[in-house]
Formats: C-alpha cells, sequence, structure tokens
C-alpha cells in the first residue's frame, strides 16, 4: 500500500445508508492507510461524534430520520475545523452558496467518482498527493491512484473495491482487503483508471485470489477478461498505450 502509517493519524468517519457503498468507501479508504469507522444510519452518526474525534467526515445525504446535512451540522458543532464531504445523488439540486453555513466543505455527486474522492480526501487533510509517490506500479503507470471495483455476475450487490497493480490485453490483477463474502468466478468489471477515464461493465473470471503476507488481510486478485466489445477493447489498448511501460 502507497503509505501504510495515515491510518495512525487520520480517522475518517462515513455514513451512508447503501451498505455496498459503504462498503466500497469503507474498502477504498482503508487501501489508502486511513482508520476508517463505517456507520449505516445518521442517528449512530450523531452519537458517535458526541464522544469520539475524527479528522474528516464523508456523509451521505438522503438519509431517513437523520439526513446529512444533521449529521455534518453536528460535526462542526462539536469540531468546526474538521472537513465534511456531502455524498448525493441530487448534485443538481444542492446549492454550493450556502454549503459552509450548513457544515459541508464539498459535494460529491453519486455514482461517485473514486479518483475524485480520494483527491478530496487528501486535500481536505492536506496529504502531499500519492500520485506524486515514486514508487510505481509493477507495469502500470497511471499518474493517478488507479481502482477496481468488481461485481460478482449473478448478483451485482457482492463486489469487491482494490487498488489496480497491473494490467495488459488480457486481464489486470488488483489488491483488495479480505471480505467474508465470496465473490463468483464470473464478474463485471469497472476500472477507474484516470481522472474521468473509466471503463465499465468488463466481462472477466477470477483466476486466482491470494493472501499477501504481512499486508494484515490484504489479498491480490489475478482477473483475466472475457469477449470485450470492439469499443471496449480499442479504449483498452488506448489505456495501455498511455499508461503501461
Amino acid at each position: 500500500m502507497e503509505n501504510e502509517s495515515i491510518s495512525e493519524v487520520y480517522r475518517v468517519l462515513v455514513v451512508d445508508d447503501e451498505p455496498l457503498v459503504l462498503e466500497i468507501i469503507q474498502d477504498l479508504l482503508t487501501l489508502r492507510g486511513y482508520g476508517v469507522t463505517a456507520l449505516e444510519h445518521g442517528e449512530k452518526a450523531l452519537d458517535l461524534v458526541d464522544v469520539e474525534a475524527f479528522d474528516l467526515v464523508l456523509t451521505d445525504l438522503g438519509m431517513p430520520e437523520v439526513d446529512g446535512w444533521m449529521v455534518a451540522r453536528k460535526v462542526k458543532a462539536k469540531s468546526p475545523k474538521t472537513p465534511v464531504i456531502l455524498l448525493t445523488g441530487w448534485g443538481d439540486l444542492v446549492d454550493d452558496s450556502d454549503l459552509s453555513e450548513k457544515g459541508v466543505d464539498v459535494v460529491l455527486t453519486k455514482p461517485i467518482d473514486l479518483q475524485r474522492l480520494v483527491e478530496e480526501v487528501e486535500s481536505l487533510l492536506r496529504i502531499p498527493s500519492l500520485r506524486d509517490d515514486k514508487r510505481q506500479y509493477q507495469r502500470f503507470r497511471s499518474k493517478e491512484p488507479s481502482f477496481v471495483v468488481l461485481a460478482a455476475a449473478d448478483d451485482p450487490k457482492v463486489s469487491r473495491v482494490g487498488e489496480l497493480v497491473d494490467m495488459s490485453l488480457g486481464g489486470f490483477s488488483f489488491e483488495y482487503l479480505h471480505r467474508k463474502k465470496p465473490i463468483s468466478a464470473s464478474c463485471r468489471a469497472t476500472l477507474h483508471v484516470n481522472q474521468g477515464l473509466e471503463l465499465a461493465n468488463l466481462p472477466c473470471r477470477i483466476v486466482y485470489d491470494v493472501e499477501l503476507t504481512g499486508k494484515g488481510g490484504t489479498r491480490r486478485c489475478g482477473v483475466e477478461f472475457g469477449a470485450l466489445g470492439d469499443e471496449q477493447f480499442e479504449q483498452l489498448k488506448r489505456i495501455l498505450i498511455n499508461y503501461t511501460s
């Protein structure tokens, strides 16, 4: 992982009533080295903020009983300097002019751009951008942190999120945090390769899944592409030309 000591310094609270979104964000930030607390209910977030300190809070807007605005106001009342990121599927309806009055620093629209989420977290916490890290991927040379969301073909709600390690025309490998829920060999992948650049719904098959020694439950998964459409194949070739060596 890029910076395994971050979790010793930065604690992040994530609140979202969609279990799949919550799991993806939790895994993504944990893989980046943050200490993450994940909650599905806004009421629990209000109680927790009263007794625990967090360096940053991400909260969904549309939750029953206690919504994201209420969570944001409580966070700022307790700790005015703690950044709050609001996640919403109603981005066009959020008025940017009064965000600070409501306790919100940044609004991210769903479906969430994973790279932008990481960059906003780094920016708000004033962490040096991980894209400047001199360590490189084995064969993949994207200037941005690059991610994979893998969903089971028979049940899209069963998924994994991980960090891309290498890729070729035949497939790719990525690292992710071990989850108890199994995922079938047949799956669909979405690759977030560069800001604004995404390859979605790629048919694929898991060929290996192994635990990495000494990395605290992190595993490496190897994935083989299935039959790609012509446009998908051309996009993949362009990505490999631009971001690999």
